[in-house]
């Protein structure tokens, strides 16, 4: 065979081969992110008295959609509690100003409006193409708060930087600052972050490998979380418990000292619990605050706030189990809190009663106590029933029972008829495997459901989701 031969076989088999691998390459689970970004943050608390830090955000942003962008969007959540923004519910009042917005090391023109900062572009950002967003800015952290928030001298720096929005169906998925409930949506996203504060005190974040707690300033990164959050500590206590090779920190100010053993013992029962049935936590550290704070608790990749319960235990306990599980239901698979809260909401619900049946081994009645208390109260206050599935908007202080309650009863009412805990974790498993670092829809939910149990129709959702527009087969 001559040698052009050869070479023309190579090539074809080599074409071939290139099809064959393309057209069988996984594509990525869930609804697509057309935004990425990498942030360098920057933090330093320089008046403890006023609560003042001195910030900067370095911000790569690629253009990842199909479409040509003009201006740039980030959330800029410190400005929602400042005088004429705030919640009525918070009691302090926070400062938030910006000094300067560069776009590759050049001054550019900005809007800001509540918590939605607005950045021009000089020239349209093509599709693949990335620029560097430099925002330097100050802030006070406001007492009497949530998730940012000012506890005695210290301070809980939730949302505390500028966030770039997930970019959706042609535009920025963006709505205004809701302090009724988690009105932003960001991306995965690889974070470095220096901070420093005043000698006496500690910094505890969102990275795996944190900082020193002998050391008031340092530097830490982690990779694909989607947000991260920091806390300056001063005075508090700590104890430590393992879970195979992660490392649980639970901290605590010293009123509430005599809770952080209960807090320890349950949070390393739920870690253990959920890496063994569910999937593998990302990381060696997982940190637990507790806190006074408006907010009963709250999730972030690799730390989780809860708020202390000096007259019952066990409530505090069930907080942190839910707040432990969406460490897998919110911080690995996401989805969108503002258009489908129940996603992440309602089966981490779930997820927190299959832990007291399962791990527990409590009655079905204990295991739902917080579940059904949650439809029971809605019961009485005669709310009528709503689907799961709208928009957080939609419900008032219905929340409770159909974002949380709702989804969490029928999923159990489900897993009965299937062997009840053991089909629950191992369909949990799949759906994590699946979709891991990716984001849920109610439309992929269901599809994922009805494929696992060889569903034919919709029945079993038609009670509590609003089904408009998805496949009955």
């Amino acid at each position: 065979m001559k040698k052009s031969s050869v070479l023309l076989l190579v090539v074809i088999l080599a074409v071939i081969a290139g099809a064959f691998f393309l057209k069988n390459e996984p594509k990525q689970a869930g609804l697509l992110n057309g935004a990425k970004s990498k942030y360098d943050l920057s933090f330093v608390l320089d008046d403890v008295e006023k609560g003042h830090f001195t910030a900067s955000s370095k911000i790569e942003v690629e253009n990842a959609s199909g479409d040509s962008w003009d201006h740039l969007q980030f959330y800029f959540i410190p400005n929602a509690f400042t005088q004429g923004n705030k919640p009525e519910s918070v009691q302090g009042t926070a400062t938030a100003n910006i000094a300067n917005v560069k776009l590759n090391e050049k001054e550019s023109k900005y809007t800001l409006t509540g918590d939605q900062l607005e950045v021009d572009l000089d020239e349209k950002l093509e599709p693949g193409k990335k620029v560097k967003v430099t925002i330097d800015y100050d802030f006070t952290v406001p007492s009497g708060s949530m998730r940012f928030n000012r506890d005695g001298d210290n301070f809980h720096l939730a949302q505390a930087y500028p966030m770039l929005p997930t970019y959706q169906n042609g535009e920025w998925n963006q709505v205004p600052y809701s302090s009724n409930y988690e009105s932003y949506h960001t991306g995965f996203s690889d974070f470095t972050i220096n901070a420093k504060a005043p000698k006496g005190y500690s910094i505890v974040s969102t990275a795996g490998q944190d900082f020193d707690l002998n050391k008031n300033s340092g530097e830490v990164s982690v990779e694909n979380v989607k947000e991260v959050y920091l806390a300056f500590l001063k005075g508090d206590e700590m104890v430590t418990r393992s879970a195979g090779d992660i490392e649980i920190r639970v901290f605590s100010d010293q009123e509430h000292k005599d809770l952080i053993n209960f807090a320890a013992d349950i949070a390393e029962k739920a870690v253990d619990y959920y890496t063994e049935n569910i999937g593998a936590y990302p990381d060696e550290q997982l940190d637990i605050l507790l806190a006074n704070d408006l907010a009963l608790g709250m999730e972030y990749p690799g730390i989780v706030q809860a708020k202390a319960h000096s007259n019952y235990y066990k409530d505090l306990q069930n907080t942190v189990v839910h707040e432990v599980a969406h460490q897998w239901f919110y911080g690995i698979i996401s989805n969108d809190p503002v258009r489908d809260p129940w996603v992440d909401e309602g089966i981490t619900e779930f997820a927190t009663v299959l832990f007291w049946k399962d791990k527990m081994d409590n009655t079905e009645k204990e295991a739902r106590r917080i579940l059904d208390l949650r439809l029971k109260v809605a019961e009485r206050r005669g709310f009528e029933p709503q689907p799961s599935n709208l928009p957080a908007y939609s419900y008032d202080q219905t929340a409770s029972a159909f974002v949380y309650g709702q989804p969490a009863d029928k999923l159990w009412s489900l897993f009965k008829k299937y062997e009840g805990t053991k089909t629950a974790r191992e369909f949990l498993q799949a759906y994590y495997n699946k979709y891991k670092y990716s984001q849920v829809t109610t439309e992929e939910f269901v599809s994922f459901t009805k494929d696992y149990f060889d569903m034919e129709d919709n029945l079993f959702f038609e009670d509590w989701l609003k089904l408009n527009g998805i496949s009955k087969e």
